[in-house]
């Protein structure tokens, strides 16, 4: 599968920061685990790293019969090349459902190709403040009420 397909692939499974975090440790775990003297079996593999395990028929089928490291080495290279968008949101928002939404909203307005990060953040009373590439949306409430 050509990289800007594995890359495509994994914007659409991971979804969002965390969940890339999360598999770059996987991955790196399990890079040090195949250069063990026993390394260890697909089925040991799938156990231990259920959610890499997922990834890796996703985005390269024939890791069913052999795992290789080449293809571990791709799918870290590829992940560290997803953009982000963050979403600083307030404390008090119920952050699962909000990342949720905004997961939802990202993909469906931009493309899979972009992982969601929310954070909350003590500072926001209301409202979200957006950044991405290098751009910045302030859409707290405190700066509505100091522009009204």
């Amino acid at each position: 599968m050509p990289t800007e397909n594995i890359a495509h692939k994994l914007a659409e499974l991971v979804k969002t920061t965390e969940s890339k975090v999360l598999l770059i440790d996987q991955a790196h775990n399990l890079l040090s685990n195949l250069a063990k003297v026993t390394p260890p079996s697909a089925q040991e593999i799938q156990e231990n790293y259920p959610f890499l395990s997922k990834i890796l028929l996703e985005c390269y089928p024939e890791t069913s019969k052999k795992l290789e490291q080449k293809n571990l080495e791709t799918l870290l290279v590829t992940l560290n090349m997803l953009e982000e968008i963050n979403f600083a949101i307030p404390m008090a928002v119920i952050a699962d459902t909000l990342t949720h939404q905004l997961t939802a909203w990202t993909t469906e307005n931009t493309g899979f190709e972009l992982l969601t990060n929310c954070t909350a953040s003590s500072e926001i009373v209301g409202g979200v403040l957006i950044s991405h590439a290098g751009h910045f949306l302030n859409l707290s409430l405190d700066k509505i009420i100091k522009e009204k």
